[in-house]
């Protein structure tokens, strides 16, 4: 059989353990200017992916039959947000990949 311990403390007197957090001051100057501590722009979710999608890849091909595959340059934040994942950046389709040296 199993004992286990139980504490309760009663709240403090007129706090509603329901209500909303409070703001901190950083968290408000964030949403209002868009920026972190440091400067950087910051992302939702949804415009993070739309710059991720801006990595291209492109095919070209000369009047000779000859293909050749152009990529764009990583900017900035791209780099920082594969570092952060730990993965390379892709240079092919599908699983293989390696990482893009510039």
């Amino acid at each position: 059989m199993c004992s286990a311990t139980i504490a309760i403390t009663a709240l403090p007197v007129g706090t509603d353990p329901v209500a909303p957090a409070l703001r901190s001051d950083a968290a408000r100057a964030k949403d209002a200017t868009k920026l972190g501590a440091n400067g950087e722009v910051l992302h939702s979710f949804a415009t993070l992916l739309a710059h991720l999608g801006t990595l291209t890849r492109n095919t070209v091909e000369f009047s000779q039959g000859i293909q050749i595959e152009q990529l764009s340059v990583p900017t900035p934040l791209q780099r920082r947000v594969f570092e952060l994942i730990g993965s390379p950046i892709p240079i092919t389709i599908g699983g293989k990949s390696t990482e893009q040296k510039h």
